[in-house]
C-alpha cells in the first residue's frame, strides 16, 4: 500500500469514527445495500455464463452468510436464489449502484458541503 492509500484510508476512518449513530447506521445500510447488489449482480452473471444454479445457489449463500448484511438485504438475495430454477439464461436483469456516489460524498464531506481533503 503505497502513502496516498494509506492517507485516503485513514482519511475515511477518522470521518466514519466522527459521525453520529444515525450517520453511522444510514452508512452501514448503505454498505448492506451495497454488497446486496453486488452478490444480485453476481448471481445474473453466473447465470448468464451458464454456471450449475446449484454451484450458484452454494456459492452465494456461503456469501451471504459471511457478509452479516442485514434481513432485508439479504432476503432479497434469497428470493432470488430460490426462484433460481424458474429462471432462465439473460432473464435476470442487473440491480445498478447509482447510490454509491451518494456513499462516497457522504464521507468525503459529510453532510454539510465543505473544502475537499486532498489526501
Amino acid at each position: 500500500m503505497n502513502k496516498a492509500d494509506f492517507n485516503l484510508l485513514l482519511h475515511f476512518f477518522l470521518r466514519y469514527s466522527s459521525l453520529g449513530p444515525a450517520e453511522k447506521k444510514r452508512l452501514e445500510e448503505d454498505e448492506d445495500r451495497l454488497l446486496a447488489t453486488m452478490l444480485y449482480n453476481l448471481v445474473a452473471f453466473m447465470i448468464a455464463l451458464n454456471v450449475d444454479k446449484d454451484a450458484v445457489k452454494k456459492k452465494v449463500r456461503r456469501l451471504l452468510g459471511k457478509s452479516h448484511i442485514g434481513l432485508l438485504q439479504s432476503q432479497q438475495v434469497n428470493d432470488l436464489l430460490d426462484n433460481l430454477n424458474n429462471l432462465v439464461r439473460g432473464n435476470i436483469s442487473y440491480r445498478s449502484v447509482n447510490y454509491l456516489q451518494k456513499v462516497s460524498d457522504d464521507l468525503n464531506f459529510g453532510r454539510k458541503k465543505c473544502s475537499k481533503i486532498k489526501p
